[in-house]
């Protein structure tokens, strides 16, 4: 809009815009003062015409509200307390919400269905935010206080990686709290730059003598983890993936047996690529054939970690890397048999397309997208070639 044209419900003070209205006559004597003003923050006529524009409209919105006596949900900086004492007086007219609240709204409306993790995760993140820049309102973070979060988080020596996952996590909080709010400014933490690969280790996968020497170990002792981890050895399946197993989930009988990964009731995947269908062979086929699957009336595979509805994978992460450390495979973790899965699949050629069905990967192109994908048939194929490392014949 022209510079020389005023803003209606407005003054300038210092270059910056003030909003400012006077509380009609009927209502006076429920608020403290005649008039109410605050900045806009801005001085930019555009903006402020448009935040002017929306504060007239709550202002209206309020003010019938008042008179019909049927709700008060305005900023308590103007308004009485039961006829005592006025509340303690804000700059921000617009409901906000501190750290800690807007991690409860956000879990209340997000967490649904949600792994407990999902929990964790945002309370950790918003408790480091917390101890960098105390308990703010959201409308109240700056930049600045952006910079100084991953300064903070690069002060704990965690890796990029890791403080690129946080910074993500606290964003779509902020984000989620910004529109329930109708807060009119952009996320604090959106953009920052943050060196992703500083401070990471590459994961090594299993070379064939380690794997080999691994599944070894898994017979030799034969209970049900090692049982587990021989299942994803020559799968390629993530822990929680084999963890939740159904015992319907594994199909035994027939030409080409078979594990099917899909969602139930105690553990979600990480995306719909990892409903998938994968072929049993090898040390995987060795390993589901001997389960005891008829030894109690459960119906899920592995027990062990499946309490209270929920599949405890982190448990059995640690439990699993203790053992693999205790028995000199320094380096190496349950997921690095993920690494090595995709490895044994390169090392004969394997289509893109068929790997990433089997392991569960995004495919791009939306030719990928068409269709029921492979045959059973054909994953056979290329992942009992993966397991001998001998490409398949017609390959």
């Amino acid at each position: 809009m022209p510079k020389d044209k005023p803003v209606a419900s407005t003054f300038i003070k210092a270059g910056v815009y003030y909003f400012e209205r006077r509380v009609p006559a009927d209502l006076q004597n429920q608020f403290v003062r005649n008039k109410v003003v605050f900045s806009l923050r801005t001085k930019c006529p555009k903006k402020a015409n448009r935040l002017a524009c929306s504060y007239r409209t709550r202002l209206e919105e309020y003010w019938i509200s008042l008179r019909l006596s049927s709700f008060n949900k305005f900023p308590k900086k103007y308004s009485k307390v039961s006829g005592a004492q006025t509340l303690a007086r804000s700059q921000n007219p617009i409901p906000d919400y501190s750290i800690s609240q807007a991690c409860n709204i956000y879990l209340n409306n997000k967490g649904a269905n949600r792994p407990d993790t999902f929990a964790t995760a945002s309370k950790r993140a918003c408790r480091y935010l917390r101890e960098a820049i105390g308990d703010k309102t959201i409308g109240n973070i700056k930049r600045a206080d952006a910079i100084v979060f991953r300064d903070f988080l690069k002060g704990k020596c965690l890796a990029g990686s890791s403080i690129n996952r946080i910074f993500g996590t606290i964003k779509a909080i902020v984000n989620f709290t910004i529109n329930e709010a109708g807060l009119d400014i952009s996320n604090p933490f959106q953009g920052v730059y943050i060196a992703s690969y500083e401070g990471t280790v590459d994961r090594r996968p299993f070379s064939e003598a380690e794997l080999r020497r691994l599944q070894a170990l898994c017979f030799q002792t034969d209970d049900d983890l090692r049982q587990m981890v021989a299942l994803i050895s020559d799968t390629g399946m993530r822990l929680s993936e084999a963890l939740g197993l159904l015992k319907t989930d594994l199909v035994l009988n027939g030409k080409y047996p078979h594990c099917l990964i899909r969602p139930n009731n105690i553990r979600r995947l990480k995306n719909k690529n990892s409903t998938r269908t994968i072929p049993l062979v090898g040390a995987a086929l060795q390993a589901a054939t001997s389960l005891n699957l008829e030894r109690t009336n459960a119906e899920f595979v592995f027990l062990r970690y499946v309490k209270n509805g929920r599949c405890n994978a982190n448990s059995a992460s640690a439990t699993l890397n203790k053992w693999l450390q205790g028995n000199d495979f320094r380096g190496l973790t349950i997921h690095s048999l993920r690494h090595s899965f995709r490895d044994r699949l390169r090392a004969i050629e394997c289509p893109v397309e068929i790997a990433n069905e089997l392991g569960g990967w995004a495919n791009k192109g939306v030719g990928s997208q068409y269709g029921l994908g492979y045959p059973l048939s054909v994953l056979h194929k290329w992942t009992a070639a993966a397991i001998q490392g001998i490409s398949p014949e017609g390959g």
